[in-house]
C-alpha cells in the first residue's frame, strides 16, 4: 500500500534454497518496478515544464513579431531616452514579475517532484496536514531536516530490529506524516508564489495603463516600444530558465523522498520448522479447555428462564424472600386471591405466611410503609400475592390499605368482591380523596381502593403530583400501603409508581420469567430510586430455602380468565358474605 515504508517478505516451503531464490527474484522485480515508477514520475514532471516552456516560447514569438512590426511602422521611435520615474517603476515591476514567475515555476517543480515521489498527487486532501496558519520557510527547512534524520534513523533501526518492532513502525509512521506535511508545505508555498505573481502582474498592467494615459500625448509610441521590448526580455529570460530547469529535474527526482533498497537479504531459517510438539500440545489442550467452557456456557444459556431461588438471586442480585410451589388448578381468581383464608392449612397459605414474616423483617430494617408489588411480565401472579399479603398483614394487627394501581387490567375489586364504580382513577381525576373510593373488607384492619374505570392514559394519570400527595396522605393513615402495579417491563406505570414508594417487591414466575426480563425490571425500579426489598419465586416446584421457610402464591396472573366455580363450602362462607352493594 501507499503507507508501507518497510515490506517484509517471508515464505513457508519444504525447499529453503528454492525459497531464497524466489524471494530474491521478487526483490529484483520490485526494485525494477520502483525505478520504472520514478522514471514515469520524471516524465510527468518534464512534461509539465515542456508544456510551460512551449507556452512561453509561443508568447515570446508573438511579442517579437509585434515588436518588429512596430519598428517597421515607426523607425524613428527609440526607447533609449525614456528615463522618467514611471518607466523606472515599470522596469522594477517587470523585473519583479519575472522573478515571481521563475519562483512560481521553481516551487511548482519542487512540489510536483515531491508529490510524485511520495505518490501524494491528490492535492485536495493535502491541506489537512498543515496548521491553520501554514508553515514558514524556516519551518519547512526544519521539516526537511527532520525528514532526512528520520529516514537515516529508519535505515539504522532496520539493520537492528525486525520490521514489526514498535520502534521501526513508529519511525515509519513519523516518516509518512513528515512526507505529507512536507508535500503540503511545498504546495502551500507554490500557491502563495502563484498568488504573488498574479498580484505583481495586475500591478504591472495597472501601472502600464496609468503610464500610457499620462504620456499619451508625448510618448505613446515610445511606451509601446518599451513595453514590447520589456515583454520580450522577460519572456526570453523565462524560457531560458525553463530550459535549465528541464535539465535539472532529473537530479531532483533522483534525490527525492522515496528510495528502494534491500535492508536484509533473504536467508533460510533452519531453526524454524513445524509442526512443533512443544507448542502444538499446549495449544491443543488450551483449545479443548476453551471449547469445553464454551459448551458449558451454551448449555447453561440455552434456557434463559429462571427456575430456582438460587438462579433468581444470581441473576438479579437481590435477596429472595420466598419461593412458592404451584397451586392446584381449576380454581378461580377470587379463590387464589384469598388462598390464606380459604385454605389456611394448605401449602400456599403456609408459604404466604413465610413471605409475610420475611417481608416484615425487611420492612423493619428499611422502615418502608409504601410498598409497590410488580413483576417483569404479565401472568406472574403478582395481584394474588398482593391480596394474600394484605390479608396476612391485616390479620397480624397492621392497618393495611391495598391500592389497585393496575389501571390497565385491574382485578382487586374482583378478588375482594367490592364495587369499582369509584376508585383511584376518580381520586386522581378530582384531585381530592373521596372516602367512597376506599372499601372495607370482611378482614378486620384491611381496606381496598379499587382502580375505578379504566382510563385511556394510565401513565399520564399516575405521573402527577396528585398521586404522590395521595400516597403521602394515605401513608399517614395506614401502617402499610400495598400497591398492585402493572408489569414493570411491558409499560412504564410500575416505574412511575415506584418513584414515589419506599420499597418494591418483585414477583418472578418460575419457568416463565427469563433473566433479561428480571434484570430489566430490577434496573427499572432502581433507576427511579426505589429500593428493591426482595423477590418472590412464584410457582417454584423446588424448595430452595428449606422446610418451613419458603413462601408461595397462586399461579394465576392478573389477566387470566377462569371458568365458573361451584359455590364455596361452608368454610368459605366468609368470602361470599362481603358487602357487594357498596
Amino acid at each position: 500500500g501507499r503507507g508501507d515504508e518497510l515490506i517484509t517478505l517471508s515464505l513457508r516451503t519444504p525447499y529453503p534454497a528454492e525459497g531464497v531464490k524466489l524471494l530474491n527474484s521478487i526483490n529484483e522485480a520490485y526494485e525494477a518496478f520502483q525505478k520504472k515508477q520514478r522514471r514515469s514520475s520524471f516524465d510527468d514532471i518534464s512534461a509539465v515544464f515542456k508544456e510551460e516552456k512551449a507556452r512561453i516560447d509561443a508568447e515570446l514569438q508573438k511579442t517579437e513579431l509585434a515588436l518588429a512590426e512596430f519598428r517597421a511602422r515607426h523607425p524613428k521611435v527609440s526607447s533609449e531616452d525614456s528615463g522618467t520615474g514611471e518607466d523606472r517603476r515599470l522596469d522594477s515591476l517587470s523585473h519583479a514579475l519575472t522573478q515571481a514567475e521563475l519562483e512560481t515555476i521553481r516551487l511548482k517543480t519542487e512540489y510536483a517532484s515531491a508529490a510524485a515521489a511520495t505518490n501524494l498527487m491528490d492535492s485536495d486532501k493535502l491541506d489537512a496536514f498543515l496548521p491553520a496558519g501554514g508553515l514558514t520557510d524556516g519551518e519547512i527547512e526544519q521539516l526537511r531536516a527532520e525528514l532526512a534524520a528520520q529516514q537515516k534513523k529508519q535505515a539504522s533501526l532496520a539493520r537492528t530490529y525486525l520490521p514489526s518492532h514498535p520502534a521501526v513502525k513508529q519511525t515509519a509512521e513519523r516518516i509518512s506524516e513528515l512526507q505529507r506535511q512536507y508535500v503540503a508545505a511545498l504546495k502551500q508555498r507554490w500557491l502563495m508564489a502563484q498568488q504573488r505573481e498574479s498580484e505583481i502582474r495586475r500591478t504591472l498592467e495597472a501601472e502600464s495603463v496609468a503610464a500610457s494615459a499620462a504620456r499619451q500625448q508625448k510618448s505613446e509610441q515610445r511606451a509601446t516600444l518599451t513595453t514590447l521590448e520589456r515583454d520580450r526580455e522577460r519572456l526570453r529570460a523565462t524560457s531560458e530558465e525553463l530550459a535549465r530547469k528541464i535539465k535539472e529535474v532529473s537530479l531532483a527526482v533522483d534525490s527525492g523522498l522515496i528510495s528502494t533498497q534491500v535492508i536484509e537479504p533473504p536467508s533460510a531459517d533452519e531453526a524454524r520448522y513445524s509442526p512443533q510438539a512443544a507448542s502444538v500440545l499446549p495449544v491443543s489442550g488450551l483449545l479443548g479447555l476453551v471449547l469445553g467452557s464454551i459448551l458449558a456456557l451454551v448449555r447453561e444459556s440455552a434456557d434463559p428462564r429462571l427456575v430456582s431461588p438460587g438462579g433468581v438471586r444470581a441473576a438479579i442480585g437481590v435477596q429472595v424472600l420466598g419461593a412458592v410451589p404451584p397451586s392446584a388448578s381449576g380454581r378461580t381468581l377470587e379463590t387464589f386471591g384469598w388462598a390464606v383464608h380459604s385454605d389456611s392449612v394448605g401449602a400456599v397459605a403456609e408459604a404466604l405466611r413465610g413471605l409475610r414474616t420475611s417481608l416484615q423483617f425487611a420492612l423493619q430494617e428499611s422502615g418502608a410503609r409504601r410498598i409497590v408489588i410488580t413483576s417483569p411480565g404479565q401472568m406472574d401472579g403478582k395481584s394474588t400475592i398482593a391480596s394474600n399479603l394484605a390479608i396476612l398483614l391485616a390479620k397480624g394487627g397492621k392497618n393495611v390499605l391495598l391500592i389497585d394501581a393496575n389501571l390497565r387490567d385491574p382485578v382487586q375489586h374482583r378478588i375482594f368482591g367490592v364495587s369499582d364504580a369509584v376508585g383511584l382513577v376518580d381520586v386522581l381525576a378530582s384531585g381530592e380523596l373521596n372516602e367512597r373510593a376506599i372499601r372495607r373488607t370482611t378482614i378486620e384492619h384491611l381496606h381496598v381502593m379499587p382502580a375505578g374505570e379504566v382510563p385511556k392514559d394510565p401513565s399520564e394519570l399516575l405521573n402527577t403530583q396528585g398521586f404522590s400527595d395521595l400516597l403521602d396522605g394515605l401513608a399517614g393513615k395506614y401502617d402499610i400501603v400495598l400497591i398492585d402495579a402493572p408489569a414493570a417491563v411491558a409499560v412504564d406505570d410500575a416505574r412511575i409508581i415506584a418513584a414515589v414508594c419506599d420499597g418494591a417487591l418483585l414477583i418472578v414466575r418460575s419457568g416463565k420469567t427469563n433473566r433479561r426480563e428480571a434484570v430489566a425490571a430490577r434496573d427499572g425500579l432502581l433507576s427511579v430510586g426505589c429500593r428493591v426489598l426482595g423477590a418472590v419465586v412464584n410457582g417454584c416446584r423446588a424448595n430452595g430455602f428449606g422446610a418451613g421457610s419458603v413462601v408461595s402464591s397462586g399461579n394465576i396472573g392478573s389477566k387470566a380468565r377462569f371458568p365458573e366455580e361451584p359455590k364455596p363450602s361452608a368454610g368459605d362462607s366468609s368470602i361470599q358474605s362481603m358487602d357487594r352493594s357498596i
